[in-house]
Formats: structure tokens, sequence, C-alpha cells
């Protein structure tokens, strides 16, 4: 049977089953080096799922400073000053006089922001301005200051080469850009070019909200051709300004059991990723009812979209015939190809080649709602997420009393013991692969359908995603899988918030994770707000650790938005963390509503809100370790009119940028 979809669209519902994951692979450019930072003392991990030891970014920048003043800005015929856009006469200057009083809403840089050294060029953002702009750069180690006319419109961008010159020259200084009008009107801004680079590569699911809530996709009545621009996965590598697309559907080449288990379905809904510790697959959760599938990212054409080796599974387009019985493939379904999947989460320290010649193991974590594999297709989607492990080379099954082939417990997969009598959703895991943090949310009515109602009511797991709170953090051993006696985060389980989306840092210092006023409702809500705090063993973790509400959650002013009110949401770490001179850098990179994209009306008539990327920086110094955060950096390569959101940090190993 088929049954439609109708309780939240599958765009928006499969955008929530991305957990980050740190890889091993490095998408490297001609001429660029793989060191993800400048300065000194580099480390490296994952981003709570497995990870590396050194990341990939853009061109490592080393500050080198000025002997004396610097001469960056001074004109010569390779760097004339000032700068015309192309297409821009230099008569433009007539139309800016004197700076009058009005004033100008600057969006872009946010006041006080810092940058990595190795991101891509500054760009300037006045939002609704349909002339030309005046931009003028002023640091005080340099000679003179830069002057800029840009061509009509919103943006103004900084040459590539004028801004590694200024990451060599003046990190750490104040920047200020002066924005002025053809009417007079004018405003300043400034931030920071950090001594350091940051590291790896991003995939992000971006979406046509136009198709959002789009019903019964997982039918096969609905082409896959059809389907393909609805949702796809985009990415890019630090320094890039540009993105490429990452994985479309129609590539994929791994099938996943309908509802009745008896047949398999192309995939339908892209988006729900998380990447593999060796950088070149991931693992996404399709369209209802929630199987997943692994899909091959890298830039080889022979290789891109293939199954995990060895994990390929039930494959048929025959709907005739029972799949267990079917050829190609192993004939078997795998524990992912089921229904009621969730999010999953890896860890490098339980990653490696099984052909290996000293042997290897390949271990998923999964948040799944499944209740029984003897009646799969009878469970209902509102039951209490438990966290499951999945040994990822085993394709064990058995006969089940409905004559279904179904994978073995304790072979195939297994529970991982917590003694936590809420459900679990949306696990991370720590770079030893010896802790998995995971969301702890209420389940007063286990199989009640009830996501838009009171919190409490129901089950805070539906679908696969996390839906009403109350729900903490908590934590938990992973044991060789057995599990043990989960406890609340430190910082992260407050009895007046809701926590929810944990991230752990590459170095497990930090927890990352998006919070609401409790009880709350834990999916698209605007209230939501992202915060840090110390974990573990870290300075100022354990009993008594203080959460920190991020200042990249606060938009400008002018803007007319304010935090809470814009969705700050799914926070992910770089895989890297630098130190230099006593300080120590990490990058976080989130989802918000704030860019001003207007609401889209979607197939189903709701109104959807535009989400945008940010990157923002968190800064550790000092013998006491004074935890400094940052205003946020917009993303400018991703497409403004896409929902775009859900990002993976990690050393992707995905196919180049031409920019």
């Amino acid at each position: 049977m088929i049954r439609a979809y109708g309780r939240i669209g599958h765009l928006l519902a499969c955008a929530v089953f991305v957990t980050v994951g740190g890889c091993a692979g490095v998408k490297q450019k001609p001429n660029q080096t793989g060191n993800g930072g400048s300065g000194s003392g580099a480390t490296g991990g994952n981003t709570g799922s497995g990870g590396s030891s050194s990341g990939a970014g853009g061109t490592t920048i080393t500050p080198t400073g000025c002997s004396g003043q610097c001469t960056d800005f001074e004109p010569t015929a390779s760097n004339p000053n000032p700068v015309f856009d192309e297409g821009v006469n230099p008569s433009v200057t007539s139309k800016f006089g004197n700076p009058g009083s009005g004033a100008v809403c600057v969006t872009e840089p946010e006041d006080g922001a810092l940058y990595p050294n190795n991101w891509a060029p500054v760009r300037v953002r006045v939002p609704g301005n349909k002339d030309n702009l005046k931009i003028t750069v002023h640091a005080d180690m340099e000679s003179t200051d830069l002057v800029a006319y840009s061509a009509p419109g919103e943006t103004w961008t900084m040459s590539k080469p004028l801004w590694a010159s200024l990451g060599s020259h003046v990190p750490e200084q104040d920047i200020t850009l002066t924005v002025q009008t053809t009417n007079g009107a004018t405003a300043k801004v400034k931030f920071q070019i950090a001594a350091v680079g940051a590291g790896g590569s991003m995939v992000f699911w971006s979406a046509d909200p136009k198709q959002a809530n789009k019903m019964a996709i997982e039918a096969m009545t609905t082409s896959q051709a059809s389907l393909v621009n609805d949702s796809y996965l985009s990415g890019f590598t630090v320094g890039d300004t540009g993105t490429t697309k990452a994985l479309t559907i129609d590539q994929v080449q791994q099938y996943v059991l309908t509802n009745d288990q008896h047949n398999t379905r192309n995939s339908r809904c892209i988006g729900c990723h998380v990447g593999t510790p060796d950088g070149s697959y991931v693992s996404y959760v399709d369209a209802w009812p929630w199987p997943a599938v692994f899909a091959n990212v890298s830039p080889d054409p022979n290789l891109h979209g293939q199954a995990l080796p060895g994990y390929l599974g039930c494959h048929t387009t025959n709907f005739t015939m029972a799949c267990p019985t079917t050829t190609g493939a192993t004939g078997l379904a795998t524990v992912i190809q089921y229904a009621w999947g969730g999010p999953m989460a890896f860890s490098k320290a339980h990653w490696s080649d099984p052909a290996g010649a000293a042997g290897g193991e390949r271990i998923g974590i999964m948040a799944s709602q499944m209740v029984d594999y003897n009646n799969p297709y009878a469970t209902d989607d509102a039951d209490p997420g438990r966290l499951m492990w999945i040994d990822l080379t085993s394709t064990a099954t058995t006969m089940a009393n409905n004559g279904l082939q179904v994978p073995v417990e304790g072979t195939a997969y297994g529970y991982i013991a917590t003694g936590d009598k809420n459900a679990a959703g949306f696990p991370n895991w720590s770079v030893d692969g010896n802790t998995i943090v995971y969301v702890s949310a209420a389940c007063p009515n286990p199989g009640q359908s009830n996501p838009s109602g009171p919190a409490g009511m129901g089950c805070g797991t539906q679908d696969g995603r996390l839906a009403t709170g109350p729900a903490d953090i908590y934590q938990v051993p992973y044991n060789n899988k057995a599990g043990g006696t989960a406890m609340p985060v430190p910082g992260a389980s407050s009895k007046t918030m809701d926590e929810y989306y944990p991230a752990l840092s590459p170095d497990s210092q930090f927890l990352a994770y998006t919070a609401v006023p409790s009880p709350g409702y834990l999916y698209a809500n605007k209230q939501a707000e992202l915060y840090i705090t110390p974990f573990g063993n870290a300075p100022g973790g354990g009993a008594g650790a203080t959460a920190v509400k991020l200042q990249a959650n606060t938009p400008p002013t002018c803007s007319g938005m304010s935090s809470p009110g814009i969705n700050n949401h799914w926070p992910r770490w770089s895989p890297t963390v630098t130190s230099s001179n006593g300080k120590t850098y990490y990058w976080l990179i989130f989802s918000s509503n704030r860019y001003g994209t207007p609401a889209v009306t979607s197939a189903s008539g709701s109104l959807v809100q535009v989400s945008q990327l940010y990157i923002t920086a968190i800064v550790v110094s000092g013998e006491f370790h004074q935890v400094a955060t940052y205003p946020a950096i917009y993303l400018y390569n991703q497409d403004p009119s896409r929902l775009n959101t859900t990002p993976a940090w990690q050393d992707f190993n995905i196919p180049i940028v031409i920019d």
C-alpha cells in the first residue's frame, strides 16, 4: 500500500534529519594547500561524528604584517584606487558629494564580525538600494584608504587579491567600511580578519520553497524527474565564491523499501544528510516512510551516486516480485532501507575499511522509531525514537513471522541502552567514539499524533523529526554498543528551555545547540536561538556549566528583524580548531531567516520562510579561558531564492567549484 503523506510537507520534514559528521576526504583545488588554518598549534578532529586531523579550506594565509605602514591600497597599474566595478563609468564620482545626515542600512558585513582569513572576500550589502554605492575602506595600518564605486544594486564585493593582502597584513585589526548612497546617506561598520583560517567544505540542503509540502511524493506514480529540482545537496569549500551540486536524487543508485516492505522505489527526497568519515559518502533520510540512503558525492563519475560498498541492499524495479526474492544486489534489505528511520551519526574511531589488511568496522548510530521489524509497515511514526547502532558491513537477515526477511538484531543492528524513558533523537558522536549526545524529548502518549498541538501531548519525536518539548540534551557512553546510564548535559538541560540539535566541537570542548522556551515546538520555531556550553572535562564544563548565547543570533537593528523571531538553528562546527597567539578559534555554520527574502507560498498553500546560511566565530583566550562570540557572516555564494538550511561542515570530497 502507498499512504499519502499528510502531516508535514516532505521537503521541510526531510530537512531536519541532518546530523553533522567530520570526514577525511579533502577537495583540493589547483595551487591550494590542504591546511585549513594558519598560525601555530592547529588541531583537527570531527564535528561529533568522525573527522580528520587537518581540514581542507581556501588558500592558507600566514599573517606577516608590514614593515611600517601597509601599502595595499596605494594605486598602481594593476591595483587601481579608486576602484570602479565593471561597467561603471568614472563619472559616477559626481553623484557623491559630502556625506549627508541620512542613515544607510548595511546588513553585510554585520558590525563587529570576525572573518576567517581564507574566507570569501567581504561583501557590502544595502538591501533595497538600486543606484551606485561609494565604499571607503579604512584600516589604521594602511597608508591610505581604498575608495570603491559599485554597480547599481544592493552589493559590492572586494577583490580576492586585496582581500588576501588584508588577511596577511592587518589581522585582528579593525577595518572600517563607510558606505554612502547617492542621496548622501551614510553608515559605518567595522569588522576584523582573524589570524587563522577555517577548514573543510560545506554540503547543505537546497530546496525550492514553492515545492514545500508537496503531497505523496513517495508514490511511484510521481516521476522522479519531476522532483529533481525540489531538493538537492549543494556544496563548496572554504574560500569559494560559488557552489556546486553535490548530489541530486536522479544520481542516487540505492533504492529503498516501500511502506509495505514488499517492493522498492528510487529516491524521492534528498537533504537529510550526514557525511561518512571517509568524506566520499552522505547518508540521508528519504521521504515517507523515512528509510535511509547512502550515496557517493565524490567527483569521480564512475563512483558518484553509488551506494556504500557492500551495502546496496534490496534493489528492484519489478514491482510484481517480493523484494527479498528479487535478483540483483544482495536480494536482502538492509537496516537502513526499512521504514521509520532517523538521523545518523558516525565517528572516525569506529569507521575503517573492512577490506583492509587488519579488517575494520563501519558503525552508524541512528535514532529510529521502528518498533517491530516483523510487522514494520504497521508501525506508527509517532512512537518514541530509540538509539540504534547499525553494522554497515552486515546484511544478516532472518525469516519473520509474516514471511519477510528482516535484519538480525544483535548482528546487523541493536539498541544502545540509555535508561532514559523519553524519546531519543538527533544523535551526535564524539571524535574519540566514546560519547553519544542526543535529544531526550518527553513522550507521555506514545503513538499519539499531535505535531502542532500543545507541548507535552503525543511524543517528542514524530516522522523521524523532533516535534514538541520538553526536551534536553543527554549524553551516554557508547561502551562498545552497550550504552549505559544517560545523563543530562550540564548547560544544555535547563528546565526553562528546550535544547535540541546538538553538535560537539571537533575537540569535544564545546557543545552547540538550538533552544526555545519550554515547553516548545521544536520544528521550524521562529523563537529558536543558538547556544554553546563547555562540555565534559573542558574548562568550565561538568556540573555547573553555563550556556553562552551566541552574539550571532542578533541581526543588524536597521534590518527591522530581531531574535528571537528569525529561527536561528542547526549549528555545526568547522572540522578544524586552530590556535594562534594564545587564542583558540572555532567556527560555526547555522541557518537563519534574517536575510529578508520574502516568504513563499508553497504547493500546499502554506507560507514558507526562506532560510539562509551564515557562519560565526567563537574565540577562547587567556588562562581563564574567556569565551568571545561574534556577529554572523552571510554566505553570499548561496542562492537567496532557495531555502538553504541544515548544513554539514566537514572535509567533504565533492566536485570542485568553478568560481
